[in-house]
């Protein structure tokens, strides 16, 4: 019996150290271009998170405000649940670069609660079920050097209604007016395998051009690693404007396992 014990400890810890070394499937030009920098988090905030990596790092924040809003129909099993926020932060680089980022985040979501259905008891159980929900998430980026403001846009519905082998569906973007990065969903893990939850992602691409240059991997597992990718060939300023991006990309999907 002892053994067996031991054995399967062996064996957890096996599977710890598996899951924990993950990485998603990037393009292959980026990893031969990039070293994975591992993102890690330091003074939890309310709203914001102070990420670290390679040679960048959120330096400070500021919470905002926050507000939840649900409603619905007198005995009606459906609900709305709309939740907004903003916050800011200021990203840094250890050659002196800092970046103003100042995010608003609108989350609704649709609701299905058959307790409030009059004169039905259903126990203790749950009877809630999300049927449907879209977020979208508003980041605003100017750094020290010029008075150019970079958005980076991210949308993303999901719901009963959408096919679970895809998770949800999303779009996203970062853009100055002239020149746009398209953000890319990353589905897969280097093993070619899925997360095993039907939601979320574990990482995002940037690609311009047809050309893949930066990504971030930002599985909702806790257990997992956080790395960030650059492509070494350009020029520092475009590092440290898609680093800010990639950081607050982590600040939207990251820290909700700290909220």
């Amino acid at each position: 019996m002892r053994n067996s014990s031991w054995l399967l400890l062996v064996l957890m810890l096996i599977m710890s150290t598996v899951i924990r070394a993950q990485k998603i499937k990037i393009n292959d030009s980026l990893r031969l271009n990039s070293e994975p920098m591992e993102l890690k988090a330091k003074g939890i905030s309310a709203r914001y998170l102070k990420f670290r990596f390679g040679d960048y790092a959120v330096i400070s924040g500021k919470a905002g405000w926050g507000s939840t809003k649900t409603t619905g129909k007198l005995f009606s099993v459906n609900e709305v649940s709309e939740t907004k926020a903003k916050y800011s932060f200021v990203f840094a680089s250890k050659s002196g670069d800092t970046a103003s980022v100042n995010v608003a985040t609108n989350t609704v979501i649709d609701i299905v609660d058959y307790k409030n259905i009059p004169f039905t008891t259903f126990g203790g159980a749950d009877m809630s079920t999300i049927v449907g929900s879209k977020s979208n998430y508003f980041a605003s980026i100017v750094n020290n050097h010029d008075s150019t403001v970079w958005t980076l846009v991210m949308v993303q519905t999901g719901g009963q209604t959408i096919d679970p082998a895809k998770a949800f569906s999303f779009k996203g973007a970062l853009t100055d007016g002239n020149i746009k990065y398209d953000l890319k969903p990353v589905t897969d893990w280097e093993n070619d395998k899925r997360p095993m939850m039907n939601f979320g992602l574990p990482g995002y691409e940037f690609e311009i051009d047809g050309r893949t240059v930066a990504a971030i991997q930002t599985p909702l597992n806790s257990m997992q690693k956080k790395y960030a990718w650059i492509d070494r060939r350009l020029d520092p300023s475009t590092q440290f404007l898609l680093a800010t991006a990639l950081t607050a990309i982590a600040e939207n999907v990251v820290s909700e396992e700290y909220k």
